[in-house]
């Protein structure tokens, strides 16, 4: 693998072990360490249990090493913590997915989403499941990323939630039905 190139994952002394069961730990990784430059076509093979899909899990952020060090992008990590930080979660990077209330979740698929700069952040029903404080929350950092330059497009059955976008296309039977300008019913006094 090329040293010319950037480096855009690491492993570190790598260890990853599964305890199946009281006294059985699977060890499927054992201080593994490599990297991996932009640019590379890098195969992985190996035996049945030689820790192949636990490796490919962990590149993917799927898994987590039990010790060592993952590093994923030289700039990622820092996108990555600005981005926490900027949906407010810049406290709780080290929690795990099921640590975080479904609100937190929703910002982290937000941050994710945000992650390579997309052309527009499509959110379905971002808000459907939240209370009404976390939904505030939410619909208050869309409107924060689009005074930022963002393109959101979001489905929702809540008119409260159509209303914060700048447009709102109605559908009916497959088809475009309306299309109506919030801000001009907005000035108007007049709704959707």
């Amino acid at each position: 693998m090329s040293q010319e190139r950037p480096v855009i994952a690491e492993f570190v002394d790598v260890h990853r072990h599964y305890v199946m069961g009281k006294d059985n730990i699977v060890r499927a990784l054992n201080g593994v360490s490599m990297q991996v430059a932009k640019g590379d076509y890098l195969a992985i093979m190996g035996r049945s249990g030689s820790g192949k899909s636990t490796m490919l899990n962990i590149l993917g952020c799927l898994d987590r090493p039990t010790s060592g060090e993952y590093r994923v992008g030289p700039e990622s990590r820092a996108k990555a913590e600005y981005l926490a930080d900027r949906v407010g979660l810049g406290k709780r990077l080290e929690h795990r997915p099921l640590e975080l209330s479904g609100g937190q979740q929703q910002r982290v698929a937000i941050a994710r989403a945000l992650m390579n700069d997309p052309l527009f952040l499509l959110a379905d029903e971002a808000t459907g499941n939240l209370d009404s404080n976390t939904e505030r929350e939410i619909l208050d950092l869309f409107d924060d990323l689009r005074k930022d330059g963002v393109t959101i497009v979001i489905v929702t059955h809540n008119p409260k939630v159509a209303d914060r976008a700048d447009h709102t296309l109605w559908l009916r039977d497959g088809k475009v039905e309306k299309l109506v300008d919030n801000r001009q019913a907005a000035s108007s006094g007049g709704g959707a």
